[in-house]
C-alpha cells in the first residue's frame, strides 16, 4: 500500500471546546490511502475528526455505564441525534478507549463499550472528548467510484466467533451515495481500530487523501476471544498514522501461537492470502524462525489471530504511538 503521511503543528489543527472555556487545537495530517484497480485492500483509519467538545470526568458508575462531566452544559440527545458521536478517553488508566454514546442529559453521558472493554479503571479528573464518528460519506466527501464496496468484520457489538471470517456488514457506492442492501448507509458508523477491505471494482486505482487530527492519546484496541475453545480472528489497525515497529507495540495477553497477518495492499486480487504471517514463542514475536521486524503501516489494517490456547475474553492492547514525545 502506498500509504504517505504528513503530521502538521498543533497550531494548525481543529478546535475542540473545552468545558473550561478555552478551545484547545490538536496536530492534523493527512494519510494517503491507495486500492489497485479491480483488487482488495485493508484499510484502517488512522485519523479522528475533530473533537467537538473535551472536559473531565467528575464521576462515573461502572455499572451503568453512565460518566458525568465537570463544566458540562449539553442539551438532551446533542451527542446522539443525526450524528452519532463517541466518547475517547484521553488521560487516565483506560487512555485511549472509545466508546459510542447512546444517550445524555444536560452533564452525563451514557456509554455503550466495545465487547470485552468496560469502563473499569476511569476515575474523576480523567479527560475526555466527544468525536463524531467517520462515515462512508464523511471517508469519501467527493464519493466513490460505482460498486465500490466497504466489507466490515465483527461490526459494532457483533461477537463473530472463529478464524477466517466473513464480512458481517457490506455497503456499496452508488451515484454518491452508500447503501446497506436498500437502506442508506451514509451515516455509517466506522469504528476507531475497526480495520475494514474496501473492494474496488473499477478500472482504475483507488487514491484517497484521509484528512484528520492526529491522534495524541493511547491506541486501545481489544483483541477478542469469546470462547475458550478454538482461535479467534480480530481484525484491527492502530490509530496511528506512522509506521510502527512490533516490538514497540505491548499486546500484554500474547500468548504462544496467537498470530498476526499481513496482506499486500499493493498486489492485484480480491479476497487476497496473507502476504506475511508472524508468530508468537516465547516471548517473541517470529517471521519464521527469525524475530520479526515489522511495521505496522498507518492506514492499513490487520488480522490478528488467538490461538486455541488462549483464554477467553479480550486482550485490551494499550500503546502510545512514537511521534507523541516530539509534539
Amino acid at each position: 500500500m502506498n500509504a504517505k503521511y504528513l503530521i502538521l503543528a498543533g497550531v494548525l489543527g481543529g478546535l475542540c471546546s473545552s468545558a473550561f472555556g478555552q478551545a484547545k487545537s490538536q496536530p492534523v495530517g493527512f494519510v494517503t490511502l491507495t486500492v489497485p484497480a479491480q483488487s482488495d485492500a485493508r484499510w484502517g483509519l488512522p485519523l479522528e475528526r475533530a473533537c467537538e467538545f473535551s472536559s473531565t470526568v467528575s464521576a462515573v458508575n461502572t455499572g451503568t455505564n453512565v460518566v458525568t462531566l465537570n463544566g458540562a452544559t449539553f442539551t438532551n440527545d446533542q451527542w446522539h441525534n443525526t450524528v452519532s458521536y463517541y466518547a475517547k478517553f484521553v488521560t487516565g488508566t483506560k487512555e485511549g478507549l472509545v466508546a459510542l454514546i447512546s444517550d445524555n442529559n444536560a452533564t452525563s453521558l451514557t456509554l455503550s463499550p466495545q465487547p470485552g472493554q468496560d469502563l473499569t479503571g476511569v476515575v474523576a479528573g480523567d479527560q475526555v472528548k466527544i468525536i463524531p464518528f467517520w462515515t462512508p460519506s464523511t471517508l469519501f466527501p467527493a464519493g466513490a467510484p460505482d460498486g465500490t464496496q466497504l466489507l466490515f468484520f465483527q461490526s459494532a457489538g457483533a461477537t463473530e466467533i472463529g478464524q477466517n471470517l466473513a464480512a458481517d456488514t457490506t455497503l456499496s457506492s452508488n451515484v454518491g451515495n452508500w447503501f446497506n442492501g436498500l437502506l442508506s448507509a451514509n451515516d455509517y458508523e466506522i469504528y476507531p481500530y475497526d480495520g475494514f477491505v474496501i473492494r474496488n471494482s473499477s478500472a482504475s486505482v483507488i487514491s484517497l487523501v484521509h484528512e484528520g487530527a492526529v491522534p495524541v492519546a493511547d491506541s486501545y484496541v481489544a483483541i477478542q476471544k469469546y470462547v475458550a475453545s478454538g482461535t479467534q480472528d480480530t481484525v484491527f489497525s492502530l490509530m496511528n498514522p506512522a509506521d510502527e515497529n512490533i516490538s514497540t507495540i505491548l499486546f500484554n495477553s500474547a500468548v504462544d501461537g496467537d498470530q498476526i497477518f499481513e496482506f499486500d495492499n499493493d498486489a492485484s486480487g480480491i479476497n487476497k492470502a496473507p502476504s506475511a504471517t508472524y508468530s508468537y514463542s516465547g516471548g517473541t514475536w517470529l517471521s519464521g524462525l527469525l524475530p520479526a521486524n515489522f511495521e505496522f503501516e498507518g492506514g492499513k489494517s490487520y488480522v490478528y489471530r488467538r490461538a486455541s490456547a488462549a483464554p477467553a475474553g479480550a486482550q485490551n492492547t494499550q500503546d502510545q504511538q512514537d511521534y507523541v514525545p516530539s509534539l
